[in-house]
């Protein structure tokens, strides 16, 4: 659905979207989760929200993004060829 916007005399008209059905609690999510891909850390994340108990969130209002798990693989792709090319840095095996 969309909504036509702007007067007469305001120029060319250009059609505005309108998102049906969307929540202040869905902005939470959408808030909670751009602070997480933004890399607030999740303390200062928890007092943005308002949260008591930061389970609430990192379990509810946090969800990975596709951004955030590609930055991920990125960073554990780099990790591993730096333990190849810098012996240092080798894992530690645990046993």
């Amino acid at each position: 659905m969309y909504v036509r916007g702007g007067s007469k005399g305001a120029g060319p008209r250009k059609p505005v979207w309108v998102i049906d059905k969307i929540t202040a609690h869905m902005l939470r999510h959408t808030y909670a989760t751009m602070l997480f891909d933004a890399g607030i850390d999740v303390k200062s994340a928890q007092r943005f929200l308002g949260h008591t108990d930061i389970e609430v969130t990192l379990s509810i209002y946090t969800h990975l993004t596709k951004f955030k798990e590609e930055q991920a693989i990125q960073m554990l792709d780099k990790h591993l060829k730096e333990i190849k090319t810098e012996p240092e840095k080798r894992l530690l095996r645990v046993l």
